[in-house]
């Protein structure tokens, strides 16, 4: 059972819809405003003894939003890149028809879904090979050998292949 935590709670009482209205500029498809406002609040709860001046907390705490929110776009904007060079090694065009597009995306919500389902430090391995980190990068990033990734990376492949299987997508990596 969490401790309840007064500030915390204050927080989200006199700031949350201020929160979210700033998050929204910053959401994407698989990221809520929410979801960008609730990290920032709890990265800033964690820093909040560098809170210097308690009458700015409402600006200080948008600051955190902005930068959580930079942060999802930018990842964003990485897979999106790294989806590009995918067409691009395959010598195809992205999908362009709405068929096309919809069928995509479907795909792609699948995809995030069955990664969802996945358990830690799967998910997070298959999270960062998707932000284009390299094994030994996610091996250094998550101290943990390389052995252990790979291993942990090749369990993830064939779950996500069978969860995928079950929507009725054949999954290639």
């Amino acid at each position: 059972m969490h401790e309840r935590n007064p500030e915390l709670e204050g927080w989200v009482r006199d700031y949350w819809d201020d929160l979210v209205r700033v998050a929204e500029q910053y959401r994407g498809r698989m990221t809520t405003a929410q979801d960008i406002a609730l990290e920032a609040l709890l990265l800033a709860h964690g820093k909040r003894e560098e809170l210097r001046r308690p009458e700015k907390t409402k600006q200080w705490l948008i600051g955190f939003v902005r930068n959580v929110g930079q942060k999802a776009r930018d990842k964003r904007r990485r897979r999106e890149d790294l989806m590009r060079k995918r067409y691009d090694l395959l010598e195809r065009e992205p999908p362009t028809r709405p068929d096309e597009i919809l069928e995509n995306r479907q795909k792609e919500e699948a995809l995030e879904r069955a990664i969802e389902g996945l358990e830690e430090p799967q998910r997070e391995i298959v999270r960062l090979k998707l932000d284009g980190l390299t094994y030994r990068e996610i091996a250094t990033h998550l101290d943990m050998p390389l052995g252990t990734v790979k291993s942990h990376r090749s369990r993830a492949l064939v779950a996500l292949r069978e969860a995928l299987a079950r929507e009725g997508i054949v999954f290639r990596w």
